[in-house]
């Protein structure tokens, strides 16, 4: 004797879909970062030397579980152990614009405290690139980083001049099209992705340049820093760029996702978004200038 379907139905009802919701209270993560931030929200010198520590911690890592891939290997661990921290900085600026948009006011400055703690970040995992390469040989280096090294093997400090201002800004161009594209596909996991490739990119090269003209002890410590004065101008504008960029792909995730919400002013987040895509734009140009003129000029003037 056989059960029809609607027999069936009445003795095996469909449960409903469980619908996602708002936790009511603070996840695990966040309440780690509570206690480890000492409950107020990070400053800069402080993320810099999070950054820093992590970074290290992640290059020891890779290098005793990954080293045929180090370079690779290593910039992940990272992103994946910072993340939440910069998960913590995006939802804070996110409140403290809410807040001073009650008060009637401009949210210049809680952006701008957003870009100075992400170049923390970066300038964190840069430094800690840079020292760990400092304590390999050229060789060890090529193997190590060979990721990072792909582009920069025959080049030296000496052949900035040779690459064109056009071709400089096309590249860094699309770089910051890269890192706005994947913060719209993976939102912070991409945006933080794009800054710790480009920080390793910057302090492993900039290390190899220096080995170059002294392989190894205090010469190579020297060069190093010479090199970093050099570029230190046009790298702080072009990372700029970058995260004008992040921050405008974050916006725009906010307008797509609550374009339907009312309190939410489509207008003004489009302003926002084009004034921080034309900050990205003037950012890369100055960049892209300091770096054809001024490094070359710095370089043999500190006798590079």
């Amino acid at each position: 004797m056989g059960i029809s379907v609607k027999e069936g139905q009445e003795a095996f009802p469909e449960e409903g879909r469980t619908t996602l919701e708002q936790p009511s209270e603070p996840s695990t993560t966040f309440l780690a970062l509570n206690d480890f931030y000492g409950h107020k929200v990070p400053h800069s010198p402080k993320l810099f030397a999070v950054a820093l520590g992590f970074s290290l911690f992640s290059l020891l890592a890779a290098s005793k579980l990954f080293a045929e891939q180090l370079g690779i290997i290593s910039v992940f661990i990272a992103v994946l152990g910072l993340l939440p921290t910069f998960n913590l900085l995006v939802e804070t600026n996110k409140n403290k614009v809410k807040e001073l948009e009650a008060r009637g006011q401009k949210r210049t400055k809680a952006d701008l405290r957003l870009m100075r703690n992400i170049l923390a970040i970066v300038a964190g995992m840069l430094m800690a690139y840079s020292l760990w390469a400092l304590f390999l040989s050229i060789d060890e280096m090529r193997q190590a980083f060979n990721a990072q090294l792909g582009t920069g093997i025959g080049h030296s400090i000496e052949r900035y001049q040779e690459h064109s201002w056009a071709r400089i800004c096309i590249n860094n161009f699309v770089v910051a099209g890269g890192a706005f594209i994947l913060t719209l596909f993976l939102r912070l996991g991409g945006a933080l992705l794009v800054l710790a490739w480009n920080a390793s990119l910057w302090g492993v090269t900039f290390v190899f340049f220096a080995k170059i003209q002294a392989s190894s002890g205090l010469g190579a410590l020297l060069s190093w820093l010479t090199i970093l004065l050099c570029v230190l101008p046009h790298t702080l504008f072009e990372t700029l760029g970058y995260v004008c960029a992040v921050i405008a792909g974050i916006l725009m995730v906010r307008l797509i996702v609550r374009s339907e919400d009312k309190n939410f002013s489509i207008a003004t987040t489009f302003t926002q978004i084009s004034t921080l895509f034309l900050g990205a734009i003037i950012s890369i140009v100055v960049a892209a200038l300091l770096e054809v003129w001024l490094t070359p000029y710095l370089s043999k003037a500190l006798g590079n």
